[in-house]
């Protein structure tokens, strides 16, 4: 490019400007793996973990909780053979794209030119809006926790067995088990039993989830170590939540009962994304084992990357319509393929029989 000319001095400057907006977007979204919410790593204790699929068309995962069978030996005896059980396998496809794109037309091509400043405020807003969907994207997994997946009408979520035919929600009173035992829940069951969150509740649900077992019947209790409290901003949630995890001492009593959950809450999740008024609920919260993880996929919630960020600015030489163009485009689907590490709850005091 020749930066001698006026054209070239100008498009040098647009590109060092893109540059201070795309470096912000790029520290926004790189907070939310200090805000625990989504690592590339399985094994951080993060809610979701992030595998990056590029140049794929498709990926396909199979999940299957212990083993069957580990047998007994005699000393100098042959070691009986371990197999894992096939389990139910699911399929996430690449197809549909985040995009987005601000035009400045070629006549106002000058810095100092509010026009100018107009295509600048467009290509900031239309990475603000990435960034929001991408962030809102994860909260999805939730807000559709207690729908079926036949049911979730979008393209970007996915749950798991979709290959096998599983049409579960993420939070039911009937997950199949692969070896064909007795379904589980990971939620409370029974009339009017959806209850808000408290400390009772939260008590409640450990113990919910203390019973649970693999995918071969072998005990597999799970909240037995820190996990992660998933509330709407709404109402007392959020305050109960912090002081829950925070205080030394039970809350809202006077004879200086020991917190025992002091220490056991690893993070306290919320969001606006999570209210009624934006597809979620007032009343539901969830908890999210983050210590007992599996080393390929976490806790069991993921966000599949087929296509990372990418950004063009195209000049008038490159564009039909002679005007300059910011582009941006992503690929993400996230989803669950395994419901053990989660916990949810409606709170509304309803029956639920999902």
């Amino acid at each position: 490019m020749d930066y001698g000319t006026s054209k070239g001095i100008f498009l040098k400057g647009v590109y060092k400007d893109i540059a201070v907006l795309e470096d912000q977007s790029q520290k926004q979204l790189s907070a939310l793996k200090g805000y625990s919410l989504v690592d590339t790593n399985p094994t951080a204790e993060t809610l979701f973990t992030k595998l990056t699929k590029h140049n794929e068309e498709e990926a396909e995962f199979i999940y299957t909780t212990g083993v069957k069978p580990i047998g007994r030996r005699r000393p100098g005896g042959n070691y009986p053979l371990t197999n894992d059980l096939v389990g139910y396998r699911t399929r996430v496809a690449a197809g549909e794209q985040f995009a987005g794109v601000a035009e400045l037309e070629e006549e106002f091509a000058q810095r100092t030119n509010p026009a100018y400043a107009s295509f600048l405020d467009k290509a900031g807003k239309v990475l603000r809006d990435l960034e929001n969907q991408i962030y809102a994207q994860y909260w999805s997994i939730f807000n559709l926790a207690f729908t079926t997946p036949s049911s979730y009408n979008r393209n970007d979520i996915f749950a798991r067995g979709n290959v096998d035919g599983l049409n579960e929600p993420l939070i039911s009173t009937q997950h199949a088990r692969v070896d064909g035992g007795a379904s589980q829940a990971n939620t409370f069951t029974g009339a009017n039993a959806q209850v808000p969150f408290s400390d009772n509740a939260l008590w409640s649900a450990k113990t919910v989830m203390a019973q649970l077992v693999d995918d071969v019947g072998k005990p597999m209790p799970m909240l037995g170590g820190r996990f992660g409290i998933i509330v709407p901003p709404y109402g007392t949630y959020v305050r109960t939540a912090l002081e829950l995890a925070m205080s030394e001492y039970k809350i809202d009593t006077s004879n200086n009962n020991v917190n025992l959950f002091k220490g056991l809450i690893a993070d306290v999740f919320t969001a606006p994304h999570l209210l009624a008024s934006n597809g979620g609920s007032n009343t539901a919260w969830f908890l999210v084992d983050t210590q007992n993880r599996s080393s390929q996929f976490g806790a069991g919630l993921v966000a599949v990357e087929f296509l990372p960020i990418i950004t063009r600015v195209r000049t008038p030489a490159e564009t039909d319509n002679d005007v300059y163009e910011y582009r941006v485009k992503f690929e993400q689907k996230v989803g669950w393929i395994e419901w053990r590490n989660v916990f949810g709850s409606k709170g509304d005091n309803s029956t639920y029989t999902g």
